[in-house]
């Protein structure tokens, strides 16, 4: 981060960005989301792009994706073996629910990531529901739906309703709701979800305002993990202040 910059240096930056990423103008009235890809030593990497509203102006963010360690795989998360022992029996489960409540860019792409990969390895049919999506994997199912438009995220759903049954991944709150009211879903199914909470209580009970039947988290074999990441910053970044 250059504490330096001025003003209209960050709008210039927040500018190029966009761009890259397709942004159309005046699409920062509504949440979006988007790919773009950045060279870095003569290495491409893709960039997923993301931008808010705020409360004064709008937010952009934007996640490099390490093109050679990302997927991480489960074990090299760097959570303790109780913790990834227990995420992995869930995986083997007939049915069940993962809840990973994390703030924003605390990792919790990357540990959903982790969970497709290890379930991939043992066999099991997988799907993402993704916007858009962080990473290829090989033999996944992957449904991308734009941020923008709320059509494109409902057809995304319906058609993870029809995927086969294993492992199925789901973006946010909403969408797990959803998938615990749906009758189309098939029961034998484990789901998985990323929740945006500072806490693990604040995730389950954001859970249940999006419509989530309480009373499912208690029926359904539910494992729910709260998580931050510890960023280090790059050779190139740091600098001694």
């Amino acid at each position: 981060r250059d504490r330096s910059a001025t003003p209209q240096a960050a709008l210039d930056a927040m500018k190029e960005f966009s761009a890259a990423a397709g942004f159309q103008a005046g699409s920062a009235a509504g949440p979006s989301a988007g790919r773009a890809t950045i060279e870095i030593d003569d290495l491409a990497h893709q960039a997923i792009v993301r931008s808010r509203p705020g409360a004064e102006a709008a937010q952009l963010t934007v996640k490099l994706i390490d093109p050679i360690g990302f997927p991480k795989r489960l074990d090299d998360l760097g959570m303790s073996t109780e913790v990834t022992d227990l995420l992995r029996s869930a995986l083997h489960r007939e049915s069940g629910l993962i809840v990973v409540c994390a703030p924003p860019g605390s990792g919790a792409t990357t540990t959903l990531y982790a969970l497709a990969v290890e379930a991939l390895a043992n066999a099991r049919p997988v799907t993402l529901v993704e916007s858009p999506r962080s990473a290829v994997l090989g033999g996944a199912t992957q449904i991308e739906y734009s941020a923008e438009q709320p059509a494109s995220f409902a057809d995304a759903l319906a058609r993870a309703a029809s995927a086969p049954k294993g492992i199925l991944i789901l973006p946010n709150a909403a969408a797990i709701a959803w998938a615990g009211v749906n009758a189309s879903l098939p029961s034998q199914m484990v789901l998985a979800c990323r929740v945006e909470a500072k806490s693990l209580a604040g995730g389950l009970a954001l859970l249940v305002r999006a419509g989530y039947p309480a009373e499912a988290l208690a029926a359904r074999p539910t494992v729910a993990i709260s998580q931050r990441l510890v960023r280090k910053l790059c050779a190139r970044c740091r600098e001694v202040i």
